[in-house]
């Protein structure tokens, strides 16, 4: 359908067509005016009647609080919210961490969360913070981490911020030949880690063996 045809069956084309009709039609002849009023003077006083009177004003009152709900309801919204619940909660979470999930209301759907992204998180959080033996413990904690390109770079890391650098560097070899589609994404963990080193530990030394690293993987 063209949208020509959609204005012309549109309510807000044709309701003020019919009403501009009916109003040059009423002013045009007295014998269409003298039928309106006989028929409204006709209603009214059907409506007047006893009993009808009254289902017809509680009609109108319901119809007024039907159009007055829809009238808020599409300027305040339906006014629920979604609970966050955790179906399985996680040993390796902290407490603090899944009360308050648990306890969260939100105004609109959230998406779904991921375990291993939220243990992830955290983890890299560690990291940040320099805290490389308790992103260690919270890493070897989980023994159900997917094996994916994701876990291998965090495990790259989390060995070298615990100065486990031979065995880093032979894992992320390992990972890089085992996922070579994401050979990029393992040379930024090399530089990533050159960069914590240069931050956390001040040992020039390291940081060159690490972007040495990072390059041997680009190439």
């Amino acid at each position: 359908m063209s949208r020509t045809a959609d204005k012309i069956f549109s309510p807000r084309f044709w309701l003020p067509a019919f009403a501009g009709a009916a109003a040059a039609l009423l002013f045009a002849s007295p014998t269409a005016r003298d039928v309106v009023v006989e028929s409204l003077k006709a209603l009214i006083i059907i409506v007047t009647m006893p009993f009808i009177l009254e289902a017809t004003c509680a009609l109108l009152f319901i119809c007024g609080v039907l159009a007055y709900n829809h009238w808020r309801l599409k300027k305040e919204g339906d006014g629920w919210v979604y609970l966050v619940h955790q179906e399985s909660v996680d040993e390796t979470l902290p407490h603090a961490l899944t009360e308050r999930l648990s306890n969260l209301l939100l105004d609109e759907k959230p998406a779904l969360v991921n375990d291993a992204d939220a243990r992830r998180s955290i983890i890299e959080g560690y990291l940040e913070l320099g805290m490389g033996a308790q992103a260690l413990a919270d890493f070897e904690s989980d023994a159900t981490w997917p094996d994916d390109v994701a876990t291998a770079r965090l495990r790259v890391r989390v060995l070298a911020a615990n100065m486990d650098t031979e065995r880093a560097l032979s894992l992320i070899k390992e990972s890089a030949a085992r996922f070579p589609d994401e050979q990029k994404s393992f040379v930024e963990t090399a530089v990533e880690i050159a960069r914590w080193t240069r931050l956390h530990t001040h040992d020039p030394a390291l940081v060159e063996r690490w972007m040495r690293e990072a390059r041997t993987l680009a190439k």
